[in-house]
């Protein structure tokens, strides 16, 4: 009878260690690492880990590596990252909040009006200190003529640019120049005297974030004033 007992908790524990086995878990892959490297214009930021390593900018899926533009003000970037190894369990999460600093040496940059809808009046400034002049896009924007207003039009105005010696405050500023308007897909030049962009003053003061723009065309005035969304490109 003893023998009988002591067989079958042999067999009791053999079972139990076989049913322990086949319950377990598999294993939860390492969690990632998440590595950044800054250089003059960029940021690279990488995740590494086992597996398939996912890396996510403020929430949406992103490249792995993606690089960053380092725009005219310092800005904050969240990260965060996942892994799955062949037979293993996701990966805790990997987080990261990395603060991009300005490009001081920024010679080329664009920036857009803080808008609301695709059919507000909007701008677009593309300075490039490299070159003799810059671009302003100037979308659904309107002038007034006496008590009339003209229709809504998309236009391109090219003027040189200076910048303040503190590196702040870019200034576009010319008379006679010739406006482009989007036929199409196409920048297409607007033919006559009246349709040059006269007496233009714009300013674009990044380090209080808003601008200014002022001209006369078409026998009619426009001017607005306004704030430019939190970063560059």
């Amino acid at each position: 009878m003893k023998k009988f007992f002591s067989i079958l908790f042999v067999l009791t524990m053999l079972g139990m260690v076989f049913t322990s086995c086949g319950d377990d878990e598999p294993g939860q892959t390492a969690a990632p690492e998440i590595i950044y490297e800054i250089q003059e214009d960029q940021a690279i930021v990488t995740a590494k880990g086992q597996g398939e390593v996912l890396l996510y900018l403020d929430g949406v899926s992103t490249t792995n590596p993606t690089i960053l533009k380092r725009s005219y003000q310092d800005y904050v970037a969240f990260f965060t990252a996942t892994a799955k190894e062949a037979n293993q369990q996701i990966s805790e999460t990997t987080t990261l909040e990395l603060t991009i600093p300005k490009n001081d040496k920024l010679v080329h940059f664009s920036v857009e009006s803080e808008y609301e809808s695709e059919t507000d009046t909007h701008f677009l400034f593309d300075i490039d200190m490299d070159k003799d002049s810059s671009s302003i896009y100037m979308y659904n924007i309107v002038f007034r003529i006496g008590e009339a207003t003209s229709p809504a039009m998309t236009l391109r105005a090219d003027a040189p640019v200076t910048v303040d010696k503190d590196g702040k405050v870019y200034t576009y500023a010319g008379t006679g120049i010739v406006a482009y308007m989007m036929r199409g897909t196409t920048w297409m030049p607007m033919p006559g005297e009246s349709y040059l962009v006269n007496n233009l003053t714009c300013t674009v003061d990044t380090k209080n974030s808003t601008y200014s723009i002022a001209f006369d065309c078409h026998g009619g005035h426009f001017d607005e004033t306004g704030q430019l969304k939190p970063r560059g490109n």
